[in-house]
């Protein structure tokens, strides 16, 4: 996705925040929540609270999280 695009959706549905990006990403690898914590060796809930906003995340476990996505 171009950064035009996420510039048109953010005016639509307002700021982007690491969950939302995080869900973008890993819907865009097709990868579900569960193949996402399997990789990561978390829980399918810590994945889905990151993406909610009721988990913050790290510096280190969103560089894990990059990885795993392939980023």
């Amino acid at each position: 996705m171009g950064i035009e695009a996420f510039k048109f959706m953010e005016k639509v549905n307002g700021p982007f925040t690491v969950g939302s990006l995080l869900r973008v990403y890993r819907s865009r690898r097709e990868m579900d929540q569960k193949s996402l914590a399997k990789k990561l060796n978390v829980t399918v809930g810590y994945i889905s609270n990151i993406e909610t906003g009721k988990k913050h995340v790290t510096l280190d476990k969103l560089m894990e999280i990059c990885e795993a996505l392939g980023q």
